[in-house]
């Protein structure tokens, strides 16, 4: 592919390339820095690691809004699982049960495991893969 690009354009593009190092090198910094302060919850990242579907951004995320210890926390899994706006909504009238809304939750939370869940379901020789399946 050939182009000539003015005076003009050549000067744009060096500028946006620069802002693109410069952006990739303050991502670079910024992980390094999440990577140091989690530092000291290295065992309970490597334990949320071996889920399967949840990988290091996942790890980092839910340990960043649950917490090293969620039992202290919220008490039981369904008050986690509320919490994060992942259980549905419960209404009845006049003996009749009504589809319930799910409350929104911690949206950051609550997409993590959305897309873990989904990453699970895809993940071979899992328990997860073969109910994905069925």
């Amino acid at each position: 592919m050939e182009a000539r690009l003015d005076t003009q354009s050549v000067w744009r593009l060096r500028g946006l390339l620069n802002d693109h190092d410069g952006i990739k090198e303050r991502i670079k910094d910024l992980d390094e820095s999440v990577e140091r302060s989690l530092e000291a919850y290295r065992h309970e990242l490597n334990l949320l690691e071996t889920i399967p579907g949840i990988g290091r951004p996942a790890a980092h995320g839910s340990l960043a809004e649950v917490g090293p210890h969620p039992p202290r926390t919220f008490g039981s899994a369904m008050r986690l699982a509320s919490w994060a706006g992942l259980c549905p909504g419960s209404y009845e009238s006049a003996e009749k049960r009504h589809s319930g809304h799910t409350r929104r939750g911690t949206a950051t939370l609550r997409t993590s495991l959305c897309e873990s869940t989904h990453a699970a379901g895809r993940t071979k020789g899992s328990q997860f893969f073969a109910y994905h399946k069925a």
